[in-house]
């Protein structure tokens, strides 16, 4: 069976990593890379990309990308820095300021899972 990952990056940074060490490690396990795609900042279609500032932008986009690859065997995962996330985000975890042990953002992470829905994530 042909696996396939769809990888929802922040910055230019996470695109870099994705692109040149995460995808040729993956590829020698199987996994066939596709993206990396940059975060949305804007519910415009064509609108800048790039940053985890708006929590609802990027779950509109996450969800549309859920529904552009329906196969079972696609998988979607994030890089998504924890450094300055946006207020909605932290709040479906229930915390109202910054995180920075690794319980804490294993709770964001988390939250989340839980409020995309989508169990490929």
């Amino acid at each position: 069976m042909n696996k396939d990952l769809l990888i929802y990056c922040e910055g230019e940074t996470e695109e870099r990593l994705a692109a040149r060490l995460i995808r040729n490690h993956l590829l020698q396990h199987g996994v066939c890379v596709a993206g990396p795609i940059l975060a949305a900042t804007s519910f415009e279609p064509c609108g800048q990309r790039g940053g985890f500032v708006n929590w609802d932008a990027i779950r509109f986009d996450l969800t549309t990308l859920f529904a552009k690859h329906p196969q079972p065997e696609f998988r979607f995962t994030t890089l998504l820095d924890t450094y300055a996330m946006p207020k909605r985000v932290l709040e479906l975890a229930g915390f109202s300021g910054p995180v920075s042990t690794v319980a804490d953002i294993e709770a964001v992470e988390q939250a989340i899972e839980r409020d995309l829905g989508e169990p490929r994530f």
